[in-house]
């Protein structure tokens, strides 16, 4: 997938010459997706959108989503990815906020998001990158709706497995872990993954240690062996096939791109 990728203290921008086809998933990061042209499917929780040009779509942090493509449609996608750092300057009360809707269309977005965005697209500067981020985030939450609710209390059984997962990842955990902490059996989970999410388990949990991994490569100087031992790979081996796989560079090249990214 052709993209220009950039790092910028607490914020990840994407800008992808492709649409996205990506398993079902959760994070810790607080996600924007503006379709610059063509179309994107997405699924948020159980709800399934298609986003056209100059639609946008938000994504609270741990909630469950996916992309897929539009099928001989070409399409450019920004990808917006805030760390907690970042969006809790903007929403610090996040963890009890729910959202109603996801999706925010080219005819109902303000003209200030809309010059936001074409000011991302087109800047080079990080800080004034940074700015226009940390604005659009704040336009963006308040155009739309949102509860509050007692968040652990509403999640379902894949949610709570998911979340489990997301705070057990750079341990040793199995299957039989997590069927233990359940009481459910192994099998429906092996389920959850491939019914729900597309994927598998082990796919899943390398995709968190990968990303976990990456973060501490950006905030941190360990050594790439002990940063792959903390995130709950078994071996430099594994850790840089996984990583790889996920990133399509390896660990020692992403900590090369960061410091370049770093000191323009």
């Amino acid at each position: 997938m052709n993209s220009d990728f950039k790092l910028i203290n607490g914020l990840n921008i994407y800008k992808l010459n492709n649409s996205i086809n990506t398993k079902g998933h959760i994070h810790e990061q607080l996600e924007i997706c503006q379709v610059i042209e063509g179309s994107q499917k997405i699924k948020i929780k159980d709800n399934e959108y298609i986003l056209n040009t100059g639609d946008t779509a938000i994504i609270f942090p741990e909630y469950l989503h996916s992309y897929s493509t539009c099928d001989n449609i070409k399409s450019k996608i920004l990808i917006l990815k805030y760390e907690p750092e970042i969006y809790k300057q903007v929403c610090p009360n996040i963890h009890i906020l729910k959202q109603k809707n996801y999706k925010i269309s080219q005819n109902t977005a303000g003209d200030k998001s809309k010059m936001i965005f074409n000011q991302i697209l087109t800047q080079t500067d990080n800080i004034i990158l940074l700015s226009c981020s940390m604005i659009l985030l704040s336009d963006l939450i308040e155009s739309i709706d949102l509860v509050q609710t007692n968040k652990l209390g509403s999640l379902n059984l894949t949610c709570k497995i998911l979340k489990y997962i997301e705070t057990s990842f750079n341990n040793d955990i199995t299957l039989k872990d997590i069927s233990h902490k359940f009481g459910v059996n192994p099998h429906i989970i092996t389920n959850i993954f491939s019914d729900k999410l597309n994927t598998s388990f082990n796919i899943y949990i390398g995709m968190l240690r990968s990303e976990h991994a990456a973060k501490l490569i950006r905030s941190t100087q360990l050594p790439l062996t002990v940063i792959g031992e903390l995130s709950g790979f078994g071996s430099s081996r594994t850790f840089n096939r996984v990583f790889k796989k996920n990133f399509n560079i390896t660990p020692k090249e992403y900590r090369t791109l960061h410091k370049k990214t770093s000191a323009m």
